[in-house]
């Protein structure tokens, strides 16, 4: 028996949540198996399983605003398809007390290959050098910073509801950093 992706889909969308046992025994049933009958690999495979298909549906369904229609006309293909699940009994039947013991194979390290380094690490530091004289020498590293116009202060003040002492420290701690741009506060309320 095989299982569509929108007969899934309508199971899903009927369960509060992810891991409710209905929807693997809905996955089971069609396959003819029980949740008795899988292992604890089997077991995680499957829950993986149902959060994958749970988040490509929700994802498949806020592209469509919600709206069933629409998403059974832009996703009618899709969900016309079966539900590519393994044949878990084949699985079952596969596998054996030692292969679940032992996990994952050994490999041997002496046949792993080394990656090579393609650039040494002299090449790299020569590299950035270089890279770090180029950005002093660069013309941008020298940008002047444009004053601000005395309109555009009293605005500034005015929207951000600055004191004569705030703008003030402001303008100070401007100027400390080497920006002096802001105008005196005077010149910039006389903008009236």
């Amino acid at each position: 028996m095989t299982l569509s992706n929108c007969e899934l889909f309508k199971k899903v969308k009927e369960c509060k949540f992810i891991s409710d046992p209905s929807i693997f025994t809905f996955i089971l049933e069609s396959q003819n198996l029980t949740l008795d009958d899988l292992n604890e690999t089997d077991r995680a495979y499957l829950n993986h399983f149902v959060k994958c298909f749970v988040d490509l549906s929700k994802k498949k369904w806020k592209q469509v605003y919600g709206v069933q229609h629409r998403f059974d006309g832009r996703f009618g293909d899709w969900l016309s398809r079966d539900v590519a699940i393994p044949d878990l009994s084949k699985a079952i039947e596969n596998t054996t007390a030692s292969s679940l013991e032992n996990g994952r194979s050994s490999i041997d390290f002496s046949k792993l290959n080394k990656r090579p380094s393609s650039r040494s690490t002299e090449r790299i530091s020569d590299e950035n050098y270089e890279k770090t004289r180029k950005f002093e020498n660069s013309p941008d590293k020298h940008i002047i910073p444009r004053k601000i116009s005395p309109s555009d202060a009293l605005a500034h003040i005015l929207e951000y509801d600055l004191t004569e002492v705030a703008y003030t420290n402001m303008l100070l701690i401007s100027k400390d950093h080497g920006a002096d741009i802001w105008p005196p506060y005077n010149e910039a309320c006389s903008m009236n």
